[in-house]
């Protein structure tokens, strides 16, 4: 994961990760087991998180524009 995430970010050079289960609970099956973030971990000391999505979810659009602003 770190090499990909290297190579697609082509931010700090990332030299650990760590993964954590943000479950969300939505209203049917289909949303819930989401998500999931990925917390980076850079050579230079930042660290960041990379949402990482395992099925298209309806409102996905919305959500990110909510979050962008």
């Amino acid at each position: 994961m770190i090499p990909f995430l290297n190579a697609v970010l082509k931010t700090d050079t990332i030299i650990d990760i760590d993964y954590r289960d943000v479950e969300q609970w939505g209203l049917s099956p289909e949303d819930r087991k989401v998500f999931y973030d990925v917390y980076c971990y850079t050579l230079d000391g930042n660290d960041f998180i990379v949402e990482m999505q395992k099925r298209e979810q309806k409102y996905y659009r919305d959500r990110c524009i909510f979050y962008s602003s």
